[in-house]
């Protein structure tokens, strides 16, 4: 009662329904990946178009397009099983291989690699390249003439999954024999904050502002990021655009992004 008192009538109908739409959404996703319905799209396209450009969606239209993808599992509402199913296969090995689609764009060699290893690509091999995303350069600084403690840097909404704990572990570590500190934003589990929240070393803090990540990339030395699937972390990317270094774990498409000794 306390949580909606503050809401107009009119604001906790809407609020509601909205609830109600995300569940409608979240029970129809469950159906079409239960019984394997292939996803694609079939969109309004403005007269005069000659090239769509697809996001992560394969197209039924009539008309020459591309789509970029993230993995294999993309085209298969993330579920691999999905894919795996012998009618969703041959579904894509047909539409991919017809004349419409002209390019298929993973965001990684990791990428390409999965739908080579997906998919009987052989009528479409040629369609399948790499495409890595950029991201525009931020302010650097310069941070070889910095001494004192080293800072390392986590950031993610998902602390377990992205690596949140393996962070904090290192941290409290490497605390034993060098000077370091470690600012942790993520939605820290209470369990985890119990036990490492009075660490001098590290500092938890809940979700901040474009601006202050911003400024946390500044003043760090090292970003973690060493997430248990990752399949691309645009995390990373963002941080290198602060000319910050990057550790990550040696898995997908991580290599490609961190370059030993270059980028991390």
């Amino acid at each position: 009662e306390d949580f909606f008192s503050p809401l107009s009538p009119s604001k906790r109908k809407f609020f509601f329904v909205a609830q109600a739409a995300l569940w409608v959404e979240s029970l129809v996703l469950k159906s079409l990946k239960l019984i394997g319905v292939p996803k694609f799209r079939h969109i309004r396209i403005p007269q005069g178009t000659v090239l769509v450009h697809s996001g992560q969606h394969p197209l039924l239209n009539k008309i020459p397009w591309v789509m970029d993808f993230e993995q294999a599992a993309a085209i298969g509402w993330f579920e691999r099983n999905v894919i795996d199913k012998p009618h969703v296969k041959k579904f894509f090995e047909w539409l991919f291989a017809s004349d419409y689609c002209r390019g298929l764009l993973g965001w990684t060699s990791a990428a390409r690699q999965s739908l080579l290893n997906a998919l009987d690509c052989s009528k479409f091999k040629d369609k399948i390249r790499t495409v890595h995303l950029t991201i525009v350069p931020q302010d650097r600084v310069d941070r070889s003439d910095r001494r004192g403690t080293v800072e390392l840097f986590f950031c993610s909404r998902n602390f377990y999954y992205k690596g949140g704990l393996d962070a904090v572990l290192a941290t409290s570590e490497l605390a034993k024999s060098y000077d370091v500190h470690l600012t942790v934003v993520s939605n820290t589990p209470d369990e985890i904050l119990r036990q490492y929240g009075d660490d001098p070393h590290i500092t938890f803090r809940k979700q901040v502002s474009t601006k202050e990540r911003h400024a946390l990339m500044h003043k760090a030395d090292i970003f973690l990021h060493p997430g248990h699937s990752e399949t691309y972390g645009f995390v990373m990317l963002e941080a290198f655009s602060f000319g910050l270094p990057v550790i990550s774990t040696d898995g997908y498409s991580a290599p490609e992004l961190v370059e030993d000794g270059v980028r991390g």
